[in-house]
């Protein structure tokens, strides 16, 4: 697998190659797919399209053969991907599970100079003046508090920060910072407004950490996401932005995972999973699919402020 990983890189991506890469990257799909679990997804493309396997075939067979040509198309895809992000295929990451880390508080920053920092994470907290809308009366430079989230790794990460401002101000005429809100890169960071600041007794709540480092692949794959379609809060991802040469998807089954989320048969993390291995631009997320791997991992808190 190394020497693949080596191979399949920005550059190169002949015929031989593609060959190669195909051979490797059915092996992980049989690795993820091996025993009871949800089958490859469907093209939405191509659903409805397709000839379908002769009468007199036995219904194995068919079945073998309908999953071998969903795999090329599937291995196809995710070469073309590759090509059009620039970046390399990654198959160990693509096909293993991916490492996932939670961590619980809840713990009170604030306003200003709060920190609170993980293996993964490092937050902190401060109070700008942002051009603010005022309904009718135009703008005006409101003092607002501001989460910056950091990543601490060398991966691609896909992540959730969980958090409530303190008081009864209302958060919604607030500025927003553009941001992918719920990925970064590696070393990279970004910053949220979070609420109107009040004073100095104001307060940040932070509730929930989740973290899931993936490859690069799978970052270009989920910043296309509305974060409204995975059920995250507009009061902090009303800034998100997409890098260019993205588009947000625009058919994201939104109803289905709220309904499985509230139902307990899918999760932030088997969305992420999900998306992270499949471009929203072609399938759909459905109940039933869950994250591989062990139960996400505890990340204790390394320097909560004092």
């Amino acid at each position: 697998m190394e020497r693949f990983d080596a191979i399949l890189t920005r550059h190169g991506y002949s015929m031989g190659l593609v060959i190669g890469a195909a051979a490797v990257v059915l092996l992980g799909l049989l690795l993820l797919w091996r025993g009871e679990g949800p089958k490859l997804p469907t093209d939405r493309s191509r659903s409805g399209g397709g000839a379908m396997a002769p009468a007199t075939q036995s219904a194995p067979r068919a079945n073998d053969k309908r999953l071998a040509k969903l795999q090329g198309a599937y291995v196809q895809r995710l070469l073309a991907d590759a090509r059009r992000y620039d970046v390399a295929l990654q198959p160990k990451k693509l096909f293993k599970a991916f490492p996932y880390f939670v961590t619980d508080g809840p713990w009170t920053l604030r306003a200003h100079r709060g920190r609170l920092v993980t293996r993964e994470l490092r937050l902190t907290t401060e109070v700008r003046k942002l051009n603010t809308p005022l309904g009718t009366l135009g703008r005006y430079q409101a003092p607002t508090l501001v989460l910056t989230v950091e990543n601490r790794t060398d991966d691609h990460i896909a992540f959730r920060v969980i958090t409530r401002p303190s008081g009864k101000i209302s958060c919604r005429n607030k500025a927003t910072i553009a941001q992918t809100t719920f990925v970064l890169g590696p070393r990279g960071s970004l910053s949220r407004t979070e609420c109107l600041a009040t004073g100095r007794t104001d307060r940040l709540r932070v509730h929930h950490l989740d973290v899931m480092r993936i490859g690069a692949l799978s970052y270009h794959y989920l910043v296309k996401l509305k974060p409204s379609s995975v059920l995250l809060p507009l009061r902090t991802s009303g800034g998100h932005r997409t890098p260019s040469g993205h588009t947000l998807c625009g058919s994201v089954p939104r109803q289905t995972i709220k309904q499985g989320v509230q139902a307990g048969t899918a999760s932030w993390a088997d969305v992420m999973d999900f998306y992270a291995r499949y471009s929203c631009d072609r399938f759909d997320f459905r109940i039933g699919y869950r994250r591989s791997g062990p139960k996400p991992t505890k990340s204790p808190v390394i320097k909560p402020e004092p």
